[in-house]
């Protein structure tokens, strides 16, 4: 079959947490056409990301080299972030820099250190990672875990059991989502679902907390999705979407919304970094991307 017809919808949904980026970039030559028409989709309450979709869909494209941001509640002092942006480039070229757990520090700003303990059949490892945050001036929130990571393919896709609480439709209301979330239990092995829906071709890497292991996390579970995305892509260019689904409960009697904001304009920052170095990458070496794949694909073997 032939690939998707362009889409000339542009979802301008973004958090507004004060910060701003006037540089420009490749992401800046995507076209914008007819601006989608559901209310919910547009920006409502800041940085809580309270008017964002419940996921993303196909059928639309997000504003260029501006991320999308939600916080949902979830029990026990814990909550769900949803983050996710649009690059232009392969998805190959994401890829190659989620999969390189050793150099991940080198592009997310809030990414102190990670390290690989352990490789895994199937591209999976054993990693620690430490990242900071500031939660208010001159005081820094800094997170230490120990994280399994687990790989899943086109033709090994993540089983719809180890995902909890999907949505079928990017056009669910906004407020029956979130009062589900209220109540879905936490369940290790069990992942958020991903910020993006799709029938097109994309991989996942999940990623938990190891148990017993020092941390400051009781519960941590995280799902990566990166997505070709024709749709998006200007004439002769390609496209893709990379999103990041996030479950956490911090350790101790720290409230989780002390924090939650914080973590979640950090991951905005942590996509811009991401979609800027795979956007540079194919700018400076158009082949990059293959020949990454292909050593990621003689490491799985």
């Amino acid at each position: 079959g032939g690939e998707p017809s362009p889409v000339a919808r542009i979802m301008e949904v973004a958090i507004t947490d004060g910060s701003s980026s006037s540089s420009s970039s490749p992401s800046d030559i995507f076209e914008a056409g007819t601006p989608m028409d559901a209310p919910e989709l547009f920006p409502g309450e800041g940085e809580a990301g309270a008017k964002s979709p419940p996921v993303l869909g196909d059928d639309y494209c997000l504003a260029p080299g501006e991320p999308v941001v939600r916080i949902e509640r979830a029990p026990d002092n814990a909550v769900r972030i949803f983050t996710g942006i649009d690059v232009l480039a392969p998805m190959e070229a994401v890829w190659s820099i989620l999969t390189d757990y050793d150099g991940l520090q080198r592009v997310i700003p809030n990414l102190v250190e990670s390290n690989v303990l352990e490789s895994k059949p199937c591209g999976g490892a054993k990693i620690s990672q430490v990242g900071s945050a500031a939660v208010f001036p001159g005081v820094k929130f800094t997170a230490k875990m120990t994280l399994d990571v687990g790989i899943h393919l086109e033709e090994n896709p993540l089983p719809e059991e180890k995902i909890h609480g999907s949505v079928e439709d990017a056009h669910t209301p906004s407020s029956e989502v979130r009062e589900m979330g209220e109540k879905l239990p936490l369940e290790r092995g069990v992942f958020p679902r991903p910020y993006a829906i799709t029938e097109l071709p994309h991989r996942d890497i999940t990623m938990q907390n190891v148990p017993g292991a020092p941390g400051d996390f009781d519960h941590y579970q995280g799902i990566w999705r990166v997505q070709q995305l024709p749709g998006c892509a200007p004439d002769g260019r390609a496209a893709a979407r990379l999103t990041y689904a996030v479950e956490l409960k911090p350790k101790g009697m720290l409230p989780v919304r002390l924090i939650e904001k914080r973590i979640a304009s950090d991951l905005k920052v942590n996509l811009k970094a991401i979609r800027e170095e795979a956007e540079s990458r194919m700018e400076h070496h158009p082949g990059g991307a293959v020949s990454s794949l292909a050593a990621t694909a003689r490491m799985m073997m």
